[in-house]
């Protein structure tokens, strides 16, 4: 089966060539968009022109093998440059025979989302010294959030120790990590693939865990925030409905609330309106 994908956002497309079976299997929409009555089916080709390459590599690896390669971030200074581009590529454009995985990947219908990141661990939080990953020598609002939990799906614990990001670096940005593994939770919720989607966000709130928040990094934050609030992030939601990634990315704005407020970059994000700004307003007061 033939894809075409990245139009729009890479601004070129893009051909992969996958096996029919590897994606099918995946979940019923793309299963009749394959398989059944359907444009796609009978031209042997699907166009998905909003999705860049990079989340598409992503997502069929994760058809093929169950898993994902998480993005890479990138000097700060400098911008992607051409080697960063190459190490965040993971796979051909011809793809070898998918591996087999557990049944239940089938299909997969997880736990109920809408309670995914809602509760807090039971545990007490540390009130000794070093409680945070970083030697915080105090617990601090961002040690709440760590202690929100998105757990991987039954069939995917044995990523638990993959999904650990890398050290935090400073010179680094984190824009292309947030909003790679945003773009791979939204394709997932397009089509209805809730352990993508659980492993997205699992991975997604850890990286955020380990993310140190300053004046210099905070375009990191608003970047997802943008994202997560764009037409392309929306996860379908109409009106006032907060989704699980815009619940995630809310909760640790809320919770870096007092930090970011000194931050004049994100008080002008906020200046400019929006469903975000209720969403994270309600969140800070604990209204939600």
């Amino acid at each position: 089966m033939k894809f075409e994908v990245g139009q729009q956002v890479d601004g070129a497309s893009t051909e992969f060539f996958v096996h029919e079976e590897a994606i099918a299997r995946l979940s019923k929409p793309l299963n009749t968009l394959l398989r059944g009555d359907m444009q796609e089916s009978h031209e042997g080709c699907v166009k998905w022109e909003e999705v860049s390459k990079e989340t598409f590599e992503r997502f069929v690896q994760f058809a093929y093998t169950g898993d994902y390669a998480a993005p890479q971030a990138v000097q700060r200074e400098g911008g992607t440059t051409e080697t960063n581009r190459k190490s965040d590529q993971i796979s051909p454009r011809d793809f070898p025979e998918p591996q087999e995985v557990p049944p239940d990947t089938t299909f997969l219908v997880e736990e109920d989302l809408e309670m995914w990141g809602s509760g807090v661990s039971k545990k007490k939080p540390n009130k000794g010294k070093n409680s945070s990953f970083f030697g915080a020598q105090e617990a601090k609002p961002v040690d709440t959030f760590r202690r929100l939990t998105f757990p991987l799906p039954g069939s995917h614990k044995d990523l638990e120790k993959t999904c650990e990001p890398a050290a935090f670096d400073s010179d680094m940005s984190y824009s292309s990590v947030f909003l790679g593994h945003a773009a791979i939770y939204v394709l997932g919720d397009f089509n209805l693939i809730d352990s993508l989607k659980a492993i997205a966000l699992h991975r997604l709130h850890k990286t955020l865990c380990y993310f140190i928040l300053n004046e210099d990094n905070a375009a990191d934050v608003i970047n997802l925030a943008r994202y997560a609030y764009s037409e392309e992030g929306s996860e379908g939601m109409p009106g006032e409905q907060m989704g699980q990634l815009r619940k995630l990315v809310c909760n640790y704005m809320a919770t870096n609330g007092v930090e970011l407020s000194r931050i004049p970059k994100f008080m002008d994000y906020m200046a400019e309106g929006g469903q975000v700004v209720k969403d994270f307003v309600m969140l800070a007061v604990g209204m939600k």
